[in-house]
């Protein structure tokens, strides 16, 4: 029996490390997504182009992705709750260094630090959701860590008009991540009592092995496109909506805002009805379909159907992570052993790949060109999640059966 699940008795303890393991995802994407809600104060203030300011918002991603890499092999040495709480701290002293910074350079540079809590808990987020959660309840756990992070870039967009500038948002996001890293001090845990752990092993001793592993580079392929839908979405859809189409400031931000609430909805809902169905893979495909439909006509759409329309793109598109995450963890090829180095090499391509390269050097400068490009390239993200969806094998309890 796999020791992840060899305790019978599940542990009420599992919702809180859940807790602690989705902080990281709230804090760092309320860090740098309350930024695309001052998005022309910071552009004004460094005298910066859409793009650069975009690069910024989401460099976390790339040490995110770096992190990832080593993030289960520093776990298994050190253990998951000392490598968090180092990382945590690191996270949270950068994002209050930031304030003293005027320079653009100087703050990408910074700001490349912010990815690196999350980066660690991600790497191990499947480790420790297969250690306290059993399968039943495992898309629902990646749901409800990904939910999270959705509230976190939800709130700051929503709270931007809480403070009076970036700056003093950054001192707040910063203390906020701090935080996280003291709870993870005080509260966490590698594993219940009665359960080991087994360690993923290391990723370069695994790489030849693990690089062969074909719905291994399916599924980081597709959560490379939902990163980039969903930061792409998040990080412009606000100046869209204002320098295009001509709604005030405020307003495009408590609609965009709106995505990532409708998206918390969906993480509830819709694990439900995996769970009645019994497999992920002719959900994931319809939802994204769905979602590639929605995208395309908020381009065309009148100003009084856009928040309809943003709603229901943020309600579909929600679970494309989590179940795909799940999916990821269920995979026959993969044993306990290289879980973790297999998520780490699926971290690397999710958020370098999908959290920067695309957003910030493919569609970000041709949002500049022409704004209604985000709607077409949401459209076509969603596409090719459901492509990548199709050709992966179903993990789901009714698939096996």
């Amino acid at each position: 029996m796999d020791s992840l699940r060899s305790a019978e008795r599940l542990p009420a303890r599992r919702w809180l490390m859940l807790l602690l393991l989705a902080l990281p995802n709230f804090g760092t994407n309320y860090a740098q997504f309350q930024l695309s809600a001052f998005a022309a104060d910071f552009m004004a203030d460094f005298g910066v182009t859409t793009a650069q300011f975009s690069a910024v918002a989401l460099s976390f991603t790339i040490v995110t992705g770096i992190v990832g890499v080593a993030g289960g092999t520093l776990a298994d040495k050190f253990g998951v709750r000392r490598v968090a709480v180092a990382c945590g701290f690191i996270t949270g002293a950068v994002s209050l260094l930031r304030l003293l910074v005027h320079s653009y350079a100087a703050f990408f540079a910074i700001s490349l630090f912010m990815g690196a809590f999350l980066g660690c808990v991600n790497a191990t987020s499947g480790k420790i959701i297969r250690a306290w959660f059993p399968e039943r309840q495992t898309g629902l756990a990646f749901a409800v860590y990904a939910g999270i992070g959705a509230i976190g870039i939800s709130l700051a967009q929503l709270m931007a008009p809480v403070y009076s500038g970036y700056r003093q948002a950054l001192f707040v996001s910063g203390l906020i991540l701090l935080g996280g890293a003291f709870l993870w001090l005080l509260l966490g845990r590698d594993a219940p009592r009665g359960a080991v752990l087994p360690p993923s092993q290391s990723f370069f001793r695994h790489l030849s092995r693990v690089v062969r592993l074909r719905n291994l580079w399916i599924v980081a392929g597709a959560l490379a496109c939902f990163n980039a839908l969903i930061f792409s979405l998040s990080a412009l859809l606000p100046t869209v909506f204002s320098t295009d189409l001509g709604l005030e400031v405020t307003a495009a931000n408590r609609i965009a805002g709106m995505l990532n609430i409708a998206a918390i909805l969906g993480m509830i809902v819709l694990p439900l009805a995996q769970a009645r169905l019994g497999r992920y893979r002719p959900l994931l495909i319809a939802l994204m379909l769905t979602t590639a439909a929605l995208a395309a006509s908020m381009r065309i759409a009148q100003r009084g159907l856009l928040l309809p329309l943003v709603c229901l793109t943020g309600f579909f598109m929600s679970v494309g992570a989590p179940f795909l995450m799940a999916m990821l963890a269920g995979l026959p090829e993969l044993d306990a052993g290289c879980l973790g180095s297999a998520t780490g090499l699926v971290t690397l391509v999710q958020y370098l790949l999908g959290g920067f390269v695309l957003p910030s050097w493919v569609i970000a400068p041709l949002v500049e060109r022409a704004g209604g490009a985000l709607f077409f390239c949401a459209a076509a993200l969603a596409l090719l999640i459901g492509f990548g969806a199709s050709l992966l094998p179903e993990t789901g309890r009714g698939g096996r059966t």
